[in-house]
């Protein structure tokens, strides 16, 4: 019996595939969240009756997903979240705001835009990423 190798990139990523899915950023970011949003339920559910949905859980978590490949994902869409400035866990590392900001109006409502074409075709933002300007 042997153990892979761990090869890990430039940013910190790990690049061997099956070997280390579990340092991956994006997939420890989201037992964040999993973390943040415990005890809520979906709210504000939104599609595009085709291949983009988005939804809040409860007051603690928004999520929003372009699997379009021709359409980019470009709404104005309720968070649940309170008013300021969050720090997208996928495309940036949970502590420190390194991604994509998403700023949410004083009404939860954010715009949000995920391009056909992106790295990550999902924004992730939660109650621990207010961007306090660190």
């Amino acid at each position: 019996m042997s153990t892979a190798n761990v090869n890990v990139n430039a940013n910190g990523d790990c690049s061997g595939g099956w070997t280390c899915e579990h340092r991956l950023k994006a997939l420890y970011n989201m037992v964040k969240f999993r973390e943040a949003v415990k005890g809520t339920t979906v709210h504000n559910w939104w599609t595009n009756n085709a291949n983009q949905i988005a939804f809040s859980r409860g007051s603690k978590g928004f999520v929003a997903i372009n699997a379009e490949t021709s359409h980019n994902l470009d709404a104005y869409l309720q968070t649940g979240l309170r008013g300021g400035m969050y720090c997208d866990v996928i495309s940036g590392s949970h502590n420190v705001c390194s991604g994509i900001r998403i700023v949410v109006r004083s009404d939860g409502v954010a715009r949000i835009t995920i391009p056909q074409n992106a790295h990550s075709a999902v924004i992730v933002i939660h109650v621990d990423t207010m961007y306090t300007g660190k």
